[in-house]
């Protein structure tokens, strides 16, 4: 909570500044640990996104050796969105 750049180290000033921030009853704590679990659900979710993209990529190019189809982004959301996929 304390380590905002996530350097894995707390410089003075982070330390003095998550203190204060933290400052309060009870809930201050918990509010900070919202906000930190949701950065890093922020983080991750962009992570997989890139995954999954790069993912996608390697399976239209292994359909496309396959089939000997050359299939564009177009096309493939055409296929996405045909009746007969719904």
């Amino acid at each position: 909570l304390l380590d905002l750049d996530a350097g894995g180290a707390i410089s003075i000033e982070e330390f003095l500044m998550g203190c204060l921030r933290l400052r309060g009853p009870a809930r201050a704590i918990d509010v900070e640990k919202i906000i930190y679990d949701q950065s890093w659900l922020i983080r991750s979710q962009g992570k997989f996104h890139t995954y999954m993209e790069a993912e996608m990529v390697n399976v239209i190019q292994h359909l496309q050796l396959l089939t000997g189809m050359h299939l564009t982004k177009s096309d493939s959301l055409k296929l996405s969105e045909s009746p007969e996929n719904s």
